[in-house]
């Protein structure tokens, strides 16, 4: 280890930057955050987040549906560049930073399709750029060493969540971004049960685009839905898709739920009105997170669900999720005094700061890996 990650680690508190983009594509979120101690013992507070938006050139390259490698070339380092933008907005030019710890975008994630097997996993993003820009050292590559023993590489965000709520056995977190995911803490690691449990916010926003083409990209505050109708044949057909019905450990992404998979059901069901369509997947999104926590959760007690991620702001959906879930109380996490959009980012900074301190810091009862693995590789 260098003289600088030693003295780093004898710092009292750390100044770690969070850095993520999420399968909806729609901006970099950073959280500026201070860090003390490392393991079960941190303890970490939020000083700043922020949502830097993509260049549009860049998000029109990110739309493209195949790529040649001068392209990944070309995207690694442009991804890498506008995640130093986010870092430098987080960090407002108030003093420097000891670490950063970039998740980068996911391009491609296919989970090992059976026992024995082997996955792969893509995140773009070039993390010397960060190295260079802010002279510290970053962590990135969070995926691969789960991925290398077994595992899914996903989900990662249960090790947070049992830090956080561990004195609450029987919280239940669910994050809807593009993909919706859950954990239900339990009072050891080995008892987590964590895993994702379908469409999130990224087929919404996909019929939300073709709805309003110069609206905001999404369906702002469930309204569309709304005005919808929800279709009782086409909610059934959804409700049969394979990846529902399957057991965990499982993770997936734009690969089954992204826009071949949008565009496929548009055209099988263009007689239907879009708002009628989007009102239906809103529901349909609700509908896999019951089924989740009846099928893979249940009877295990489930104390509350607390909520984050973009999905948060859909009021249709959340109406949606209370009805379904009815008599577990469904919150923001907000009401737990943490911003439930920075809760990834957050994720990335405690992961970084674990990672320095050479901590196993996956959960292998949710990702399936054959034991604890180290998160992130070191640009030092």
């Amino acid at each position: 280890m260098t003289d600088r990650l030693k003295e780093l680690k004898e710092k009292p508190w750390r100044r770690v930057v969070g850095l993520n983009a999420g399968t909806s594509r729609d901006g970099v979120d950073a959280a500026l955050v201070r860090v003390r101690g490392h393991g079960l013992e941190s303890r970490f507070v939020v000083d700043r987040y922020v949502c830097r938006p993509l260049p549009d050139g860049l998000k029109s390259a990110l739309d493209a549906e195949e790529f040649t490698p001068s392209m990944l070339c070309r995207l690694h380092w442009e991804i890498g560049a506008a995640f130093v933008d986010a870092a430098k907005d987080v960090l407002e030019d108030d003093g420097p930073v000891d670490l950063i710890g970039s998740h980068g975008m996911t391009l491609w994630h296919a989970p090992p399709p059976g026992p024995g097997l082997r996955g792969a996993s893509l995140q773009l993003g070039e993390e010397a750029l960060l190295a260079e820009a802010f002279n510290c050292p970053v962590v990135a590559g969070f995926r691969a060493a789960d991925m290398a023993a077994g595992g899914q590489g996903a989900p990662l965000m249960p090790y947070l969540d049992y830090l956080l709520f561990r004195d609450r056995p029987g919280t239940l977190l669910l994050n809807i971004g593009g993909i919706a995911n859950l954990t239900w803490v339990g009072e050891t690691p080995e008892d987590i049960v964590a895993f994702d449990t379908g469409p999130g916010n990224m087929p919404l926003d996909l019929i939300a685009r073709r709805l309003w083409p110069d609206g905001p990209g999404f369906d702002e505050d469930g309204r569309g839905a709304a005005m919808g109708h929800v279709d009782a044949v086409l909610l059934e057909q959804l409700a049969r898709n394979p990846f529902l019905l399957k057991a965990p450990p499982k993770t997936t992404g734009r690969r089954e739920f992204g826009p071949a998979f949008v565009d496929r059901l548009l055209e099988a069901h263009r007689h239907m009105k879009l708002l009628d369509i989007l009102a239906t997947f809103t529901e349909w999104t609700a509908l896999a997170v019951e089924s989740a926590v009846k099928e893979w959760v249940q009877p295990r007690f489930v104390r509350e669900i607390l909520v984050s991620g973009g999905g948060l702001h859909n009021l249709t959906l959340m109406a949606a999720l209370r009805r379904r879930l009815d008599p577990i109380p469904v919150r923001s996490l907000m009401e737990e005094g943490i911003d439930p959009d920075a809760k990834e980012a957050l994720l990335f900074a405690v992961l970084a700061n674990d990672r320095l301190f050479g901590i196993p810091t996956n959960i292998p009862a949710a990702t399936g890996a054959k034991w604890p693995v180290r998160l992130g590789r070191i640009t030092d």
